[in-house]
């Protein structure tokens, strides 16, 4: 507990601080969490139960509340303070997406009335609800998440509280407290797969071409991806990512899929060799594919690149994404 208090954890989510209203209603398919799906308060520094008006868990739901910047903001009733040690699992109707790039997936802002000791949280995710990873460690205060390569979509998120009651001179401090949580990329899809393939033209004109068997957006196998270039070939066993989204800037024609960019990584074998791996990505434009694109990077079993072919329309062949 603190003198008016605001903590929020967002992402691909964001925990936002406390605010000065009541906490938002769910936004279904929008960034916010939708639902509490457990929770287990603990108690004050000095073994009370948390006081009423902190111990809503509904009001960690929706958007947060808080804004740091007005004298209205961080007051009771907006928020939900995990007590200590305590913790609270929040469900969303939308994916909790792993964005490309250095994109970071999770974002915390905390507002406090200075000085305060600092709260911490734990951060851990999940797809079904059941296995969970852990993505942030003794997290305080404002602080941005990525989350790891082993986790494309997440749709449930756990705050376990992980501040040090020693560091709290007040005996009905009561741990961290979280006003909302927001998935910060949501554009993804875990349905459909992709397939197709054909010729990528270099610059210094030679040809790489690759046939696409049937990638799921789930990573799930059985994985169809061949690369052949120069009397070279990479054949691939596993899909340890798969990342499906939208991009507005690709516009195919009907019949359309909820995605249109397939990016992901592979375990395979090169020139027969296994523990190479492949990073890529394939675009499908419509037909008649002239205008689809293909990235793909290929490491031997030692690490060391053996194709590299940047962002290149594909020629003599077709992607299709499929939903």
């Amino acid at each position: 507990m603190k003198p008016r208090m605001a903590a929020a954890i967002a992402a691909a989510f964001f925990v936002v601080p406390c605010a000065g209203a009541q906490a938002a209603a769910p936004d279904g398919p929008g960034p916010w969490a939708d639902s509490v799906v457990a929770v287990s308060q603990g108690l004050t520094k000095g073994g009370d139960a948390v006081l009423p008006e902190r111990s809503d868990p509904t009001d960690a739901l929706g958007v947060a509340e808080n804004d740091p910047n007005t004298p209205t903001g961080n007051v009771f009733g907006s928020f939900f303070s995990l007590g200590c040690g305590g913790s609270i699992t929040l469900g969303f109707d939308n994916n909790i997406c792993n964005a490309t790039g250095n994109d970071l997936d999770l974002g915390i802002i905390e507002a406090t009335e200075e000085p305060y000791a600092i709260e911490k949280v734990d951060v851990y995710v999940s797809k079904d609800g059941v296995s969970w990873v852990q993505v942030g460690d003794d997290v305080a205060r404002d602080a941005e998440i990525a989350l790891p390569a082993s986790i494309t979509i997440a749709r449930y998120v756990r705050l376990v509280d992980a501040s040090n009651p020693a560091n709290f001179p007040r005996s009905d401090a009561d741990g961290y407290d979280v006003d909302g949580v927001r998935a910060l990329n949501t554009n993804c899809t875990d349905q459909g797969w992709m397939t197709g393939g054909g010729s990528l033209k270099r610059a210094d004109g030679s040809r790489v071409t690759h046939g696409l068997g049937n990638l799921k957006c789930d990573g799930s196998g059985p994985t169809t991806l061949q690369v052949n270039w120069g009397g070279n070939r990479f054949h691939a066993t596993a899909l340890t990512r798969a990342y499906c989204f939208d991009d507005p800037a690709i516009a195919p024609p009907p019949p359309a899929a909820g995605f249109d960019t397939f990016v992901g990584t592979a375990t395979g074998s090169y020139n027969g060799v296994a523990g190479a791996t492949a990073e890529f990505t394939f675009t499908d434009a419509g037909e008649p594919g002239t205008a689809d694109t293909g990235r793909i990077v290929i490491r031997d079993k030692d690490g060391n690149v053996v194709l590299d072919v940047a962002t290149t329309a594909v020629d003599r062949g077709n992607q299709q994404a499929h939903g």
